[in-house]
């Protein structure tokens, strides 16, 4: 079944004009040789300009203040206590687990948390080790498999036995993932543009892993505003309090460091090599995309419903790869309307 919120005017020709502008920008363009190279470095030389400015991460103390009264896991890795965000609201046992994606935290999912836990729903919500206000050790292993091991153990921590599970991005990826590790612990898959198939990393990104530590100086509060016009599909809509959600993480310390680090494991390869699994899903699905998704296209969503016959989709025009904060009361009422019964 496909559901589509629409407007009136064709999205088509506004979504393949935005995204071959911003390929163009970002080095993907069919132009080679030196022409290509200095553009790329031009790039990096108005990064440099705009968005380098002198900044230092959170001291000790400031970092206390802002994670008071959070909660926290206290999960255990070789001998190693890593304290892990959550975030909890409602109660009962029809358990809701939101998994964020690359650089997202439990911020994204306030609106959601909020609007299910008032229909009953007992929900929950992690920063992975490494986002949003956990733990961000320089020397942890970071993998797909410790992450399913964190979420496994974290559930086993609060006596939760069953669960749906909401993921976006590269979170969807990793419900993916979780679904083919724990069948008999999930009981539906929501999944907000996951990252799933064959796919470049969106330019940012590729660049910054090419650059490695090179790239420290360019992660700013302003170069983190600019990454989010391009997550959004109307800049305007973009908040000083989302621009901290995504900011404040990255001056903490080990912060930027991490962030890049994780740019290898989040490999869309690896995710790509779990795509003989989707078929053999059972369990119900639900698939929510952004027509105007700059990183993770929505023309994925025809070939999961190639992989999952079953499972039911819904396309929101004008939107971009952040439906849950840029078209929350639509991301509400479809998970609940997917969620009640099951």
């Amino acid at each position: 079944m496909k559901l589509r919120f629409e407007k009136e005017g064709s999205y088509k020709t506004s979504f393949t004009g935005r995204f071959a502008v911003t390929s163009g920008v970002c080095g993907f363009s069919p132009l080679q040789g030196k022409w290509r190279r200095s553009r790329i470095w031009f790039f990096l030389s108005f990064l440099c300009l705009v968005g380098c400015q002198r900044s230092s991460s959170l001291d000790p103390e400031q970092v206390v203040l802002f994670e008071k009264e959070k909660n926290f896991y206290p999960w255990e890795w070789e001998g190693v206590i890593h304290q892990v965000h959550y975030e909890e609201k409602g109660e009962g046992n029809s358990h809701v687990l939101f998994l964020h994606g690359y650089e997202g935290s439990t911020f994204t999912w306030l609106s959601q948390m909020d609007f299910l836990a008032q229909e009953e729903y007992h929900v929950w919500a992690l920063d992975l080790l490494g986002f949003g206000l956990s733990d961000k050790p320089l020397d942890f292993p970071y993998s797909i498999d410790l992450f399913s091991s964190l979420i496994a153990d974290f559930l086993n921590e609060k006596q939760i036995g069953e669960c749906h599970i909401v993921g976006h991005s590269v979170g969807g990826g990793l419900a993916l993932y979780l679904a083919s590790q724990f069948p008999d612990r999930i009981r539906t898959l929501s999944l907000v543009a996951p990252m799933a198939y064959p796919m470049k990393l969106p330019s940012y990104l590729s660049l910054a892993r090419r650059l490695g530590s090179l790239a420290l100086p360019l992660m700013t509060r302003n170069s983190v505003h600019r990454l989010l016009k391009t997550v959004y599909y109307n800049p305007k809509e973009i908040s000083k309090e989302q621009i901290d959600a995504y900011w404040i993480p990255l001056e903490m310390p080990n912060g930027k460091e991490v962030a890049l680090k994780m740019l290898s494991v989040f490999d869309p390869q690896f995710f790509a090599s779990q795509t003989s699994l989707y078929s053999s899903f059972e369990l119900p699905v639900l698939l929510i995309w952004g027509t105007e998704d700059r990183w993770v296209p929505s023309s994925f969503l025809s070939r999961f419903q190639e992989d999952i016959p079953h499972a039911e989709s819904i396309l929101i025009p004008f939107c971009g790869h952040v439906p849950q904060e840029e078209a929350s009361e639509q991301v509400n009422r479809a998970l609940f309307e997917f969620l009640s019964g099951r």
